[in-house]
């Protein structure tokens, strides 16, 4: 029967690369799940709310170090041309890193100040490396996925995720527990990750014409990227992260913590599963749209596959988290299971539309993201510090950050459909 089930599964492209990373996604997600009962009891919110400001922070400035042209990799027919945005964007991450550096030295104060931070918080200058290793991974996995090394891509989030937590869970079980080890143990998987899949390239890059006169060329050529898919890329990130930033800023680092715990908890499995059908989906949408083939008849197909395969699950997770966090995970923790609970719709449609999210580059349509990334910023800010100023709630908070998500993937999800022109 499983093999019957394979056998039709392998006769699909499509379903068999998004079962393969899907697959790898699967396992990889696993083990951060399994010790999460355990470094809960180790590891105090607080922690966890500093790790999260840490993780929000080189999350959104690596998307505007390698100025976007990770998101070119896929786009031109020449492989010496996609190797060549490869290096493009991380030259560009790495001195964005040194800059960065260089504003910790002088602000290092201020910011501590700004976010209610614990002194001395050395863990800061970790930040232009985790930027620099971020942007390695995003380049890496592009071209990995454009080489359709589907399998590489499955193997390597197993093996960062693995060892993240084993480095978390030693450092925390060898009596050294806090914010730091946390964001040692995210380095070291980052590290990891980066370095394994820009060396299994290395035949990729073998035999190449590389130029200085080429990489400008190419700059030029996608400079839309840099214009519209940083700033699209930014806002959107910002929006996401926007609550690691204002709840530690307007409430504590426990606040913080207990939401930065439960959001990593169900956005780990969410954001693998998604980015293993977005990966593939990017791919085929690509080709798709060079073969003039891309119609709102096949977006609207795999649109409702994903979403009869998800429903069931988030329905499950909605009204299990707020029982089950308290005793799975020590009491606490139970206050992040409706923190979970209130924000699960807004990642539902979030899961549903992730794959989507490459369209508006493919369709060099990065514009009219720009508009809509920059109101929905400021609607969730409105709703954070509306929780804030009118009922001093972190819960309220969370509420009206919730629902604001979901309207306005409600009509992201109409923009999609109105600029696919058949």
């Amino acid at each position: 029967m499983i093999r019957r089930a394979w056998a039709k599964i392998s006769e699909n492209e499509f379903l068999k690369n998004v079962t393969i990373l899907f697959s790898g996604s699967t396992l990889a997600q696993a083990v951060p799940v399994l010790i999460a009962p355990i470094i809960s009891r180790i590891y105090l919110p607080e922690h966890f709310g500093e790790q999260g400001l840490f993780v929000s922070t080189y999350t959104i400035l690596a998307i505007a170090a390698g100025l976007r042209y990770d998101m070119a990799i896929m786009l031109p027919k020449k492989r010496e041309e996609a190797n060549t945005l490869f290096f493009i964007s991380n030259f560009f991450s790495f001195s964005f890193s040194i800059v960065s550096a260089i504003i910790l030295v002088v602000f290092k104060e201020e910011i501590i100040a700004l976010f209610n931070l614990r002194a001395p918080a050395n863990w800061l200058y970790f930040l232009p490396v985790a930027i620099v290793l971020k942007n390695l991974v995003q380049t890496a996995l592009v071209l990995n996925n454009r080489l359709k090394k589907f399998k590489r891509v499955a193997k390597s989030k197993i093996y960062q995720t693995t060892i993240s937590s084993a480095v978390i869970l030693g450092l925390g079980l060898s009596g050294h527990a806090g914010s730091l080890q946390l964001i040692v143990g995210k380095l070291s998987g980052l590290l990891q990750n980066g370095f394994y899949l820009s060396f299994r390239l290395k035949e990729n890059f073998k035999n190449g014409n590389y130029t200085l006169t080429k990489a400008i060329e190419l700059i030029k050529r996608y400079r839309f990227f840099p214009y519209f898919s940083v700033a699209n890329g930014f806002l959107n990130a910002l929006s996401v992260q926007l609550p690691g930033f204002m709840l530690i800023a307007l409430f504590d680092a426990g606040v913080a913590g207990l939401y930065a715990f439960s959001y990593r908890l169900i956005i780990l499995p969410l954001n693998l599963i998604a980015q293993s059908i977005r990966d593939v989906y990017f791919q085929r949408l690509s080709e798709r749209f060079n073969e003039g083939t891309l119609t709102r008849k096949l977006i609207r197909k795999n649109y409702l596959k994903v979403l009869r395969l998800s429903i069931l699950p988030f329905i499950a997770a909605f009204f299990l988290a707020p029982l089950v966090f308290g005793p799975l995970f020590g009491a606490k923790w139970q206050q992040a299971g409706l923190y979970i609970q209130i924000i699960i719709p807004w990642l539902f449609m979030v899961f549903l539309n992730m794959p989507l999210s490459t369209i508006p580059s493919i369709m060099n349509k990065q514009h009219l993201l720009l508009v809509y990334n920059a109101m929905l910023l400021i609607f969730r800010f409105l709703a954070i510090f509306g929780g804030y100023y009118f009922f001093n709630d972190p819960v309220a908070s969370l509420i009206l950050f919730s629902a604001t998500g979901l309207f306005f993937n409600f009509i992201f999800l109409k923009l999609i459909f109105s600029i696919i022109n058949k």
